[in-house]
């Protein structure tokens, strides 16, 4: 099997934990700033259960469906773009799956 690589920019600051719910929700403001630097990018993961996301002005729904959707064992997303970054909001895939999903996202900021 061939190695994977991932050409990671900024400055990685933490690695946060968010357990999802049936509501959308976002990454919180606190952590989208590391000692003034602003985030750049972000790396992102999920276990226990499927989640659906959006980027922008648009909340992931899921009985519309609205929303990208990724299964549990999907590989980490990266993703290079502040204002995605910002605007990002997950939530579980399906109203009242069986398992909550536990988003894991690293930040990458800025390096000054």
């Amino acid at each position: 099997m061939r190695p994977a690589y991932m050409i990671l920019m900024g400055f990685p600051s933490r690695t946060i934990s968010i357990p999802c719910t049936d509501l959308p929700q976002s990454i919180p403001e606190v952590e989208l700033v590391f000692e003034t630097k602003p985030v750049i990018a972000m790396l992102f993961s999920h276990e226990n259960g499927d989640v659906r996301y959006t980027f922008g002005d648009t909340a992931p729904d899921q009985t519309t469906p609205v929303g990208h959707v990724t299964s549990y064992f999907s590989i980490p997303i990266y993703v290079a773009n502040p204002k995605a970054v910002r605007t990002f909001q997950f939530c579980n895939a399906l109203v009242g799956q069986q398992l909550n999903a536990i988003m894991h996202i690293t930040l990458f900021f800025e390096i000054q």
